[in-house]
């Protein structure tokens, strides 16, 4: 396990940038680096987080989504009120471009 340099956040010795703030790791060169999972005898599928924006699979030992960068342990789904909120105010705009473009026939 290497550190941050910036957040000293314990990464996998083979991580190019951090997991928590993604800043650039440090690389030490010669090294052979098993990964985390070998370390700790672990099995990636079995260790593994759900993004719940994008469902994708990510490594227990990530704060951020590898694909979308939304968090994994802060992240909530938006609600049926927001989402009809949003179908509001999609169909209030739809309205006033219907009225401007009646008004300009």
């Amino acid at each position: 396990m290497s550190s941050c340099p910036k957040c000293k956040t314990l990464n996998d010795e083979a991580a190019t940038r951090c997991r928590a703030c993604n800043a650039v790791m440090p690389v030490r060169l010669g090294t052979a680096s098993a990964t985390l999972y070998e370390r700790e005898g672990l099995q990636a599928g079995l260790t593994a987080l759900t993004c719940r924006r994008c469902g994708a699979t990510n490594p227990y030992t990530r704060f951020k989504c590898e694909k979308c960068g939304v968090s994994l342990t802060q992240y909530k789904p938006p609600s049926l009120l927001d989402r009809a909120w949003i179908f509001v105010g999609l169909g209030l705009l739809a309205a006033l471009l219907l009225t401007l473009l009646l008004r300009a026939l």
